[in-house]
């Protein structure tokens, strides 16, 4: 995947740089506008789809890893999930977030990541919820301590929830449930490599048109690095 990945990103690049640059062209008919801004808008989707390969394909690195407050890691998320609410302005957001938490040890933006991801999953899981503006529902985001040893944030919708036949495969590269080309199966299963590199777990609880909820546990940070804890699934 980070072969094929590196192979691609370069030629990428170059297509969406010269599309601009003939956007810039004075005298470009309406037409040609048109068709430049469809091809730049595919470069973006496949550049998003590259990184989202490359980051499956490595693990957390040491330099990475520092000290981060998981209340602000969740701010930043939904700060940029925000923008997307503004196409779906009936879909009611709750944030709550915990006081006096520790600092964790770890890679606060591929954390973040994992925040934007789940809002992401829970808007398209809410009626008409691919950013449509008929889309529907509440999407809650919290954050807090679990325990002496743990923090947590989860993610909760009253969407569509999982089939339990689909719930032991969520987690797998390249698994969706969404129609073809709305999805690339990768977010979930990155999302799980980010957790598992910080010795965290998820917590998945649904019911078929109930919702669900997406928990994920961070232990606080010990003495050493790597975790010796291995995550299980669920």
């Amino acid at each position: 995947a980070g072969g094929v990945a590196h192979e691609i990103n370069n030629p990428l690049g170059g297509i969406l740089a010269f599309a601009q640059l003939m956007k810039r062209d004075e005298g470009r008919s309406p037409q040609d506008l048109e068709s430049l801004a469809l091809i730049e808008e595919s470069a973006i989707r496949c550049k998003r789809i590259v990184e989202s390969l490359l980051r499956f394909s490595r693990r957390s690195r040491d330099e990475d890893r520092r000290p981060f407050d998981l209340n602000r890691c969740v701010e930043d998320a939904v700060y940029l999930f925000r923008a997307q609410l503004k196409q779906a302005p009936d879909v009611k957001l709750e944030v709550n977030l915990g006081s006096g938490l520790p600092q964790l040890l770890g890679d606060a933006a591929a954390l973040g990541q994992v925040v934007l991801n789940l809002l992401q999953n829970s808007l398209h899981a809410l009626p008409n919820g691919e950013g449509d503006q008929g889309a529907q529902g509440t999407i809650s985001v919290e954050a807090g301590r679990l325990n002496a040893e743990r923090c947590y944030f989860r993610v909760t919708d009253t969407g569509s929830g999982i089939a339990p036949e689909h719930i032991q495969h969520i987690f797998e590269p390249s698994f969706t449930t969404k129609p073809p080309g709305q999805g690339t199966g990768l977010g979930l299963s990155i999302a799980y490599r980010i957790v598992d590199d910080h010795g965290g777990h998820f917590r998945v609880e649904s019911e078929p048109g109930k919702g669900a909820s997406f928990t994920v546990v961070i232990p606080l940070p010990l003495t050493s690095w790597p975790y010796s804890y291995k995550s299980q699934f669920p």
